[in-house]
């Protein structure tokens, strides 16, 4: 069994060695042309500026010029703002929903479409993306809730959500799509996002792969030296 563990050990390494950041955005400064919309604002506490607050709107980032890689990653912080009212499936109408569609400037996939909840007895789909069935309890899965000092009608009610997304992906342009819809005005319900950061995982180079290769050798005769001495009864060190 240790010889899986450290083939799979030095691949894990060289892949981590390869990943590179390419986009990394707190919004504390102007906003740059790769966002479509480029509306800031700032939480009541503690004052964390973030890119929103938007209602029924898809807000584009566009990033171009990546090296070579197979996959991209997304990461960021979702807020969920004011009376989200999860799944509602006992009034379908008052349900607001909250999309991230990832690909290139050509197409685009949806990675997550779910609902999420910040009022009492209502439940929600995240975790899983909304299928009319899952109810999970309101807050299941976020990171914070009722820290970022939103309210509605005198009550707290917000909450965060650290997101992560890795897709295939070889274009050298990147396309994430960020949209709420059914959302019933700001006022009522609204949501922005922080700490955006995209990665790629970039194709190892030649000498990576030989690197690897090595070392999974040196693993594996290694692990021949040892089973050879329990065979024959020799104390292993």
């Amino acid at each position: 069994m240790k010889l899986p563990i450290v083939l799979l050990a030095a691949l894990a390494a060289a892949a981590s060695a390869r990943a590179q950041i390419v986009y990394d955005e707190q919004f504390a400064a102007p906003v740059g042309g790769e966002w479509s919309n480029t509306t800031t604002s700032t939480t009541p506490i503690g004052a964390r500026g973030f890119l929103g607050e938007f209602g029924n709107t898809a807000v584009t980032l566009d990033l171009t010029g990546l090296p070579a890689h197979t996959t991209a990653t997304i990461s960021f912080d979702l807020f969920v703002i004011r009376t989200w009212d999860g799944n509602s499936f006992d009034s379908p109408g008052a349900r607001e929903n909250w999309k991230l569609s990832v690909g290139d400037s050509g197409s685009q996939a949806a990675v997550l479409d779910t609902t999420f909840s910040n009022v009492p007895g209502r439940g929600q789909a995240y975790p899983s993306n909304f299928d009319n069935v899952t109810n999970n309890p309101r807050f299941t899965g976020a990171a914070e809730n009722l820290t970022l000092g939103f309210t509605h009608s005198g009550n707290p009610a917000d909450s965060v959500y650290n997101l992560s997304f890795t897709v295939a992906h070889t274009s050298t342009d990147f396309r994430a799509i960020f949209e709420g819809y059914n959302l019933q005005g700001l006022a009522d319900e609204s949501w922005g996002i922080d700490n955006v950061q995209v990665s790629v995982s970039a194709v190892p180079e030649p000498g990576e792969y030989a690197a690897v290769f090595g070392l999974g050798l040196v693993g594996a005769a290694a692990w021949r030296h040892r089973a050879r001495q329990r065979a024959c009864n020799v104390p292993v060190a």
